[in-house]
């Protein structure tokens, strides 16, 4: 496939798991690809796997004028944004170290908005930008010992929402992907008994290990996951709340309905199109 020939995609927070599917993802379907993380050994394995234009960012996003400059220096316009950096600092409120508040925010929120507004001046000259910042189902339902990032998640949710509103007019659109819990070097470091309690409120009973939905599950359980909720603001923010998911794809029993929604409004773009078409 090659629906993103041309386009230069940006990667942040590239060297997890989640970005690295991402990567793999969009560079199959033509896209070359700026892999930024702060693991260089990773990134330049994972580049090694890509074909086409690929280039790698090492400076930590929280040093945002350095970030800038590294990304300004590959002298490429940015086509579509993937806001995947996040990182955890876990401890109830009361016992929180301020330096734990403020990385966290910095880099999963404060970051995210300046490097958005970095490249964000090249797509309304173009009129064309994909705008994908992940966020967490926690932004939604709230975390014990998740204060800050719970914050920080959920602000995402309303920076989506209004910039969505600020740039559609000029072919840009702004989504938001709200993950549930999946096996991944930040869920490794959850306690068990957090983790049973997340379990438990899964339906169908485990997390991914590769981003792999599990319908057969669903089936053997007999459950019908809860429709897949959307929020229009020009373009859809997504939430995966309850179990398994894979990059832009998501088990919905009202998957019909939601291919209905995105074809009766082409305003929301390619992107969120390719999205729902493989859900």
């Amino acid at each position: 496939m090659s629906e993103f020939k041309n386009k230069v995609a940006l990667i942040t927070g590239a060297s997890g798991a989640i970005g690295k599917d991402i990567a793999f993802t969009l560079n199959k379907r033509g896209a070359s690809v700026i892999l930024c993380g702060t693991k260089k050994d990773v990134l330049e394995d994972i580049a090694s796997d890509l074909s086409g234009k690929v280039e790698i960012i090492t400076e930590n996003i929280k040093n945002f004028e350095k970030f800038e400059k590294s990304l300004s220096e590959k002298k490429l316009n940015v086509d579509i944004l993937v806001n995947n950096a996040g990182i955890t600092k876990d401890n109830l409120l009361i016992r929180m170290k301020e330096e734990d508040i403020d990385s966290v925010i910095q880099i999963n929120l404060l970051s995210l908005i300046k490097i958005t507004k970095s490249v964000l001046k090249n797509m309304m000259k173009q009129k064309f930008g994909r705008i994908i910042s992940i966020s967490s189902v926690v932004g939604f339902t709230g975390n014990p010992g998740q204060v800050n990032y719970c914050a920080s998640k959920s602000g995402i949710t309303g920076f989506t929402k209004s910039l969505a509103l600020e740039v559609a007019s000029r072919g840009i659109t702004v989504n938001a992907i709200a993950p549930g819990y999946i096996n991944s070097a930040m869920t490794d470091k959850i306690s068990v008994p957090q983790r049973d309690s997340i379990i438990s409120n899964i339906p169908i009973g485990i997390l991914s290990d590769d981003g792999t939905i599990y319908p057969s599950k669903l089936l053997e359980r007999k459950i019908i996951p809860n429709p897949m909720p959307l929020y229009e603001a020009s373009s859809i923010y997504i939430n995966t709340q309850g179990f398994s998911w894979s990059l832009y794809t998501i088990y919905s029993k009202n998957i019909d309905r939601c291919r209905e929604y995105v074809n009766a409004r082409p305003y929301l773009g390619p992107v969120n199109t390719w999205i729902m078409n493989n859900i």
